[in-house]
């Protein structure tokens, strides 16, 4: 968004990928926005869109199981969605691109990222990094986006990205922008596969890595 690639996350889905839009059994797939996708409340279920072997083609065909933005789901295939849209804007994989602009100026050397069968960047999974450097991810946050004095990510984007913004299955949770939201605690977390955590807190100056 900062760098104009993406105008605003108010912007349709299908303004980056109509190819997808047009050929979609159900045709209310065209009222579904880049928040709801960054939010999980787009109206996909989380079952059809699993596993090693997702394919972009197969994510944006299936049927919406909500109207759009009606309810939260989590939903992995909505995060391959934002990756690809990533990738049709910047021409970069989500790998390449999360290494130029995140990775290279907080001194992360990233591991693997895989990819599916058509080159994107998997948007909900795979990518290797030592706890070190998930604990640098929660630190650029906690300091809203400075990293050794520049602005990594904009403050602005921190706030955003980081509110309370729709109900989940716990009520002590809620969900942000690809953030679960920690109600009784104020803080926030990125919860990956196997028990991954990076939370921070800012009240307490605190981010855990796990």
């Amino acid at each position: 968004v900062s760098q104009g690639y993406i105008g605003t996350v108010e912007k349709l889905f299908g303004d980056f990928l109509p190819e997808a839009v047009s050929a979609a059994e159900d045709q209310r797939m065209g009222e579904v926005t880049m928040k709801q996708l960054l939010t999980m409340t787009a109206g996909f279920s989380d079952s059809q869109a699993t596993g090693k072997n997702i394919l972009l083609k197969l994510v944006t065909l299936r049927k919406l199981t909500h109207p759009p933005g009606s309810k939260w789901e989590y939903d992995n295939g909505s995060a391959h969605i934002v990756s690809a849209i990533l990738h049709r804007t910047t021409e970069l994989p989500a790998r390449v691109y999360g290494q130029d602009v995140l990775f290279r100026p907080l001194g992360i050397r990233g591991g693997a990222w895989p990819s599916d069968a058509e080159g994107i960047t998997l948007g909900s999974t795979g990518l290797t990094l030592t706890v070190r450097d998930m604990a640098k991810l929660g630190e650029l946050y906690l300091r809203e986006g400075v990293w050794e004095g520049r602005q990594i990510v904009p403050k602005i984007w921190v706030d955003l990205s980081t509110r309370d913004r729709v109900d989940t299955d716990d009520p002590n949770v809620g969900y942000g922008y690809f953030w679960w939201i920690d109600r009784e605690a104020n803080g926030y977390a990125a919860i990956g596969f196997g028990g991954q955590v990076i939370a921070v807190y800012p009240e307490r100056d605190l981010v855990v890595a796990v």
